[in-house]
């Protein structure tokens, strides 16, 4: 099979959306027929979480011929040329479980913050501890009843408010063990009065199963 050769401008975009690096190619057009190989199933390239041998793919030449637009955050969705697989060296997907809500925000930060890009962040502000020692920050973290979970991707992140203390994370490979499920009124109680007080909209907490590609 002759794989066409593309464009600059065509290779440099599909060596952007699959994640494999150009370095070890000198010519650029070389680097875009190994990526698209890859894509074909015409290669055995190892990559991590992904079988040695892929299984040939339709092949069609066409790709993308400018990025797509980004979103309102400014974050550019990961397109790949029609009917290939998204091939992404080094990624892992994390299983987290948590007690807690899912906020109503999509792909931005949630509302409550405000200008703050950090939940903990937002917690030394509440505090008056901006800028104070770690350990004094730390905490008074610990005594919020409320934690920020994210999940999704790094891309597209989305935000459970939880119950301090009850997120659990496993990792590609690695289980985790669920010791309880308890999670006390006390606490329960602490959380909606903490969201109440700073006007947040909250349905009753419940145990939310999600995931972060990161």
């Amino acid at each position: 099979m002759t794989i066409p050769k593309l464009t600059k401008e065509q290779a440099a975009i599909i060596g952007a959306y699959t994640g494999i690096a150009a370095g070890p190619f000198s010519d650029i057009h070389g680097y875009a027929e190994k990526v698209l190989a890859v894509l074909y199933g015409h290669m055995n390239l190892p990559t991590r979480g992904f079988p040695r041998s892929y299984a040939p793919l339709p092949r069609t030449t066409s790709c993308l011929s400018a990025p797509p637009k980004p979103n309102r955050r400014g974050y550019q969705p990961r397109l790949l040329p029609p009917n290939t697989r998204r091939l992404r060296m080094g990624q892992s997907t994390d299983a987290i479980l948590v007690f807690g809500i899912q906020l109503k925000e999509e792909d931005q930060t949630p509302e409550f913050l405000g200008d703050f890009d950090d939940f903990d962040e937002y917690v030394d502000n509440l505090n008056g501890l901006s800028g104070a020692d770690y350990k004094v920050r730390k905490d008074a973290r610990e005594s919020c009843p409320a934690d920020m979970t994210m999940h999704c991707s790094l891309d597209y992140t989305m935000y459970v408010l939880s119950v301090r203390g009850t997120e659990t994370v496993a990792s590609r490979g690695y289980p985790k063990e669920i010791k309880t499920l308890d999670v006390s009124a006390t606490q329960i109680e602490a959380f909606k009065e903490w969201c109440a007080a700073r006007g947040i909209e909250s349905a009753e907490p419940k145990w939310l199963l999600c995931s972060m590609w990161a």
